[in-house]
């Protein structure tokens, strides 16, 4: 039996061109022949008249993603797209979408694209509402406007209007593409067939699990001119376990995976992103994250952080008995909100460019010691230390992530290490994490709005560079280049 079902083709939605001169973008995610953006924009302010009242709907709360009513595999393709839409039209949903670019993490996107939303109660789904959350934006979607802060600007926000309720057309005029199908789903028709702005569908086709073990997984297999849109659900939920979009044959592109993890989506309520007491930005600019309070050259004061085991290292302490001349290395980075303790690529990267700086440092002292002696060789370059700082944010440390994160790190620097075929032994105790519940007297003085950071140290605690590592997990030979340059 042929379970293909057959999607008239939608025209892409035309855009309100007047908003784009005015847009800048957050992250960069290339797909297909052309850019998928993950990002969000801003345009001219509006006349701000305070957030809108949604009120939670009369079903009750909702929560993670509970049991479908189905307990069967659905026999067709269009009972599977009936039941997808029904499951992210009843209710509030939230899910985390983790990005990834041709099996490399997308930028900016480690910790995840948060998407919340509710189609809103018929017919008039006045009460209906989007909320999207990246790294440093968060944009909330209501009737008639949309409103988008930045956690690292407590001071400013933005805001432009929308004709009516958060349709698909509405968020498209306004933002830029999104690879989320959660909000075709939600605010779509039920053919599916523009799961993402990426490509449309002419046909979808049902497929069973790829592996014996996946027995509740149904795959749906959506076929394009441009694009390959395949959606994995969980038949005991109803709910998206992953997607992938790639390009169809005979074209040429990257593939976009997301994996998506239900989280309880809270109360409507809380979606709203509050403006009481903020200014309204003229544009994006004006949301900047606020100015770094220490740059190169200032002396970093005092900072102590914690191994594992509680033990305090302090900053003063191990340049003690360090020279002129010589130098620490600190690696500071904010775990992913996951909790998984997965280490990032950039962050990998980073400690990859503290292992060769390290090697290179020996491998200059042993030639030294074994050269001739003169009295005009210049003062020996040391490194005293190379350690790594995980900065957590203090509501989201638990002892558990940190022994994940404390495992996944020693692994790091053991595969970096064995990567380098280093005749040169790492440096000492850098596989021992150190970490911190709070940025405030490290990360955020220094970058407050990056992830990672290598900071490079004078023996008298100068500043002596900031290499930001957000972005340059395939730029290792340029940060090591950095690296050695700060060393001379």
């Amino acid at each position: 039996m042929d379970h293909r079902l057959n999607v008239q083709r939608h025209p892409k939605p035309s855009r309100a061109r007047r908003f784009w001169p005015a847009c800048r973008s957050v992250g960069v995610l290339a797909a297909s022949s052309t850019a998928l953006v993950i990002n969000v924009i801003a345009a001219g302010a509006f006349e701000n008249n305070g957030p809108f009242p949604v009120e939670q709907p009369a079903s009750g709360q909702p929560g993670q993603a509970r049991p479908s009513s189905h307990d069967t595999i659905p026999p067709t393709a269009a009972d599977a797209l009936r039941r997808l839409g029904a499951s992210y039209r009843s209710s509030p949903i939230g899910e985390r979408v983790y990005l990834t670019l041709n099996d490399a993490p997308a930028p900016d996107t480690d910790h995840g694209v948060l998407v919340r939303v509710f189609a809103g109660v018929a017919p008039s789904r006045q009460d209906r509402i989007v909320r999207i959350d990246l790294p440093d934006l968060s944009v909330c979607v209501l009737p008639g406007r949309v409103v988008a802060t930045r956690p690292s600007d407590p001071t400013g926000f933005l805001e432009w209007p929308i004709e009516g309720t958060p349709t698909l057309t509405a968020l498209e005029s306004v933002l830029p593409p999104l690879a989320l199908p959660q909000l075709a789903l939600a605010l779509g028709d039920e053919a599916l067939g523009r799961p993402t702005p990426f490509g449309t569908v002419d046909s979808w086709e049902i497929k069973p699990p790829e592996r014996p073990d996946q027995g509740t997984l149904v795959r749906l297999i959506g076929t394009g001119p441009a694009t390959i849109t395949e959606i994995v659900f969980d038949a005991l939920t109803d709910r998206i376990a992953e997607f992938t979009i790639k390009p169809a044959p005979a074209r040429s592109g990257a593939t976009v995976h997301g994996r998506c993890e239900a989280v309880a989506p809270g109360p409507t309520k809380s979606w709203l992103l509050s403006v009481e007491g903020r200014r309204r930005a003229q544009s994006f600019e004006d949301l900047r994250p606020p100015p770094s309070e220490l740059k190169v050259g200032d002396v970093l004061p005092e900072v102590s952080f914690q191994d594992r085991e509680q033990a305090r290292w302090s900053l003063a302490s191990s340049l003690a008995n360090a020279s002129n001349g010589d130098l620490g290395l600190i690696l500071l980075f904010r775990p992913a909100t996951s909790g998984d303790g997965a280490i990032s690529a950039d962050v990998a990267t980073g400690i990859g460019s503290m292992q060769q700086a390290w090697r290179r440092a020996v491998l200059k002292h042993a030639e030294r010691q074994s050269g001739p002696t003169t009295a005009q060789r210049a003062p020996e370059v040391k490194l005293v230390f190379a350690r790594g700082v995980a900065v957590f944010d203090l509501e989201a440390f638990t002892r558990e992530r940190l022994e994940r994160l404390h495992g996944t790190w020693a692994a790091s620097v053991s595969t970096t290490a064995t990567d380098l075929k280093s005749d040169v032994r790492p440096p000492p105790e850098l596989s021992s994490l150190l970490w911190t519940p709070t940025g405030v007297g490290s990360l955020d003085r220094l970058a407050p709005d990056a992830r990672a950071l290598l900071v490079v140290l004078g023996a008298d605690r100068t500043i002596r560079a900031l290499v930001r590592l957000d972005g340059r997990a395939s730029d290792e030979a340029a940060l090591n280049a950095e690296l050695e340059a700060v060393a001379h």
